[in-house]
């Protein structure tokens, strides 16, 4: 039988309510045959695959293939020797665009043509709202300004509002949307607004390398937190985020885990400035998740007892809402006060040990088993200075920065201690989208991706019945967690020992998360 008629027996299935199978018995014939097929067909059999989850309202499935689309489709545009042709690529771009066009999703594909106008008028109402891939955004530097603007293939328009706020720019839309095209929804804009938001007016962060040093407690060195942006071009990290979203969305789904235990959230703190509330992203998502954050909430300073973030460039807030993006499912604490913390984010940095600190550390591995794991910011000096505490201390998993290629970059990258040699992990940390922010950079970024990606690995070996009891716990400590990196990032280390972590890892050729993290686990010898 033909590879064609095999491909449309498992969409059938799909169709008929047996996904699963279905998608399964797709999958195997698409690999089995891919090596006969051309690109372009094999791009338009992803579509049809695409079109067939869609209709049966496996939308997280659909998302995901036509996100590959887009992926291969750029990458072949940009190659030397293109295999689609243009009408083709336009054809593909058009199937996967009209897909959303009924529904303001998409703000994780790729924008891709500019085709707009723009007029200045106030307006009276403002809402949020995420776009089809094909829309982008002008930005000028005014006050106010209203973006008329509608994509090549679809019907729908919107007119957005880029507003002054302070000493940052926000960007809002306003319900004047087509009915017949768009959903609004309260939700965080794309990554397309986000950057006219930080093209018409970027925060003043610090930029590395400051003199002044700070050894007080809870004054770290401000090389612990942001570093500004370098670059205006954030769509390599916007698209590693999409990734990584849909690797833990993958990383959790029914198809993947065999028998599912019941759900135990994943608790992280953030130890950093603070966190502001009031930012516009946090009332998008609702007022539930504020409340869950006034919960969560404790000022250690005991200055305030409401939600604040006490440095000038809310650094706590940016990170916070990070979080919020890739561990959507954790419960993201602001401090660690005995509330059952499972991880917990350190973005600062200190030149001298801090003892109360390390006593800190040494009291919650006491009181929790050592089923507790810190993770904490290398430095941003590059090689001009060595790791800061607490990152070098024993009992913290120390973070580095790359690119969104995995590529080191230098000054995210201090040498270790000579007398302290251990694993070196590193992750994203250049130019990282954060809500209504501009793109960050940073170990300090590195560190909150690394814990989110900590949690992903706790939330899968919790819910995969086949672990045993003793490998959930060693998961839950910092030797099990280094076992499990080590693991995921085989091959991929570099030569100065760093290891290039990222949650598509336990899947790459054809990896199964449970044999990589069961095997990583299985390494830690048992208590006696």
């Amino acid at each position: 039988m033909e590879q064609q008629q095999l491909l449309d027996q498992a969409l059938d299935k799909i169709l008929d309510g047996q996904a699963n199978q279905g998608i399964e018995e797709w999958e195997k014939c698409f690999r089995d045959g891919r090596d006969k097929t051309s690109p372009t067909v094999a791009l338009f059999q992803m579509a049809d695959l695409a079109a067939t989850l869609a209709e049966c309202d496996l939308l997280d499935h659909a998302r995901q293939v036509d996100q590959q689309i887009m992926d291969q489709l750029d990458e072949d545009k940009d190659s030397e020797s293109p295999l689609v042709s243009p009408e083709n690529r336009a054809q593909l771009y058009k199937t996967v665009d009209m897909r959303y066009a009924d529904e303001a999703k998409t703000s994780s594909l790729t924008n891709r043509n500019l085709n707009g106008s723009f007029s200045n008028r106030k307006m009276a109402s403002h809402t949020v709202v995420e776009y089809p891939t094909r829309f982008t955004l002008i930005s000028t530097p005014s006050q106010q300004t209203t973006h008329h603007f509608g994509g090549d293939n679809t019907e729908a328009k919107a007119q957005v509002t880029t507003v002054k706020a302070g000493d940052r720019a926000v960007v809002v839309t306003s319900d004047e949307v087509n009915p017949g095209r768009h959903r609004v929804l309260p939700r965080y804009i794309p990554n397309q607004a986000r950057k006219a938001a930080e093209e018409f007016q970027p925060p003043q962060i610090p930029p590395s390398g400051s003199t002044e040093q700070e050894n007080e407690l809870f004054s770290p060195d401000q090389d612990g937190l942001f570093l500004a942006s370098n670059t205006t071009t954030t769509e390599g990290s916007s698209k590693w985020l999409t990734k990584f979203s849909n690797a833990v969305r993958h990383l959790g789904s029914p198809n993947l885990i065999s028998k599912v235990r019941s759900g135990v959230r994943v608790n992280i703190a953030i130890l950093d400035t603070g966190c502001d509330i009031t930012d516009p992203y946090f009332r998008s998502h609702g007022i539930e998740k504020v409340d869950e954050l006034k919960r969560n909430w404790h000022d250690c300073l005991r200055e305030s007892r409401e939600p604040t973030d006490q440095d000038a460039k809310n650094h706590g807030t940016a990170l916070s809402i990070l979080l919020l993006l890739l561990a959507p499912e954790a419960a993201a604490v602001l401090l660690a006060a005995e509330r059952g913390i499972d991880i917990i984010s350190m973005s600062f940095g200190f030149e001298k040990d801090i003892n109360i600190i390390q006593k800190a550390i040494i009291e919650a591995e006491s009181k929790t088993g050592n089923k507790i794991v810190f993770f904490a910011a290398a430095n941003n000096s590059g090689q001009d200075e060595l790791e800061r505490f607490p990152a070098r201390s024993e009992s913290v998993i120390s973070v580095r920065g790359t690119d969104y290629r995995g590529g080191i970059v230098a000054p995210y990258n201090p040498p270790n201690w000579p007398y302290k040699p251990r694993d070196q992990f590193c992750t994203l940390a250049k130019d990282v989208p954060c809500g209504f922010f501009a793109p960050k950079s940073g170990c300090s970024v590195a560190t909150v991706i690394m814990a989110a990606i900590a949690a992903a690995v706790i939330g899968f070996v919790e819910q995969e019945s086949h672990f045993t009891q003793a490998e959930r716990s060693n998961v839950r400590t910092r030797r099990g967690l280094v076992s499990v990196f080590s693991t995921m990032a085989a091959g991929r280390e570099t030569a100065k020992g760093r290891w290039y972590v990222a949650p598509w890892q336990l899947f790459e050729n054809n990896r199964k998360p449970l044999y990589i993290i069961g095997s990583a686990l299985s390494l830690i010898p048992q208590q006696g």
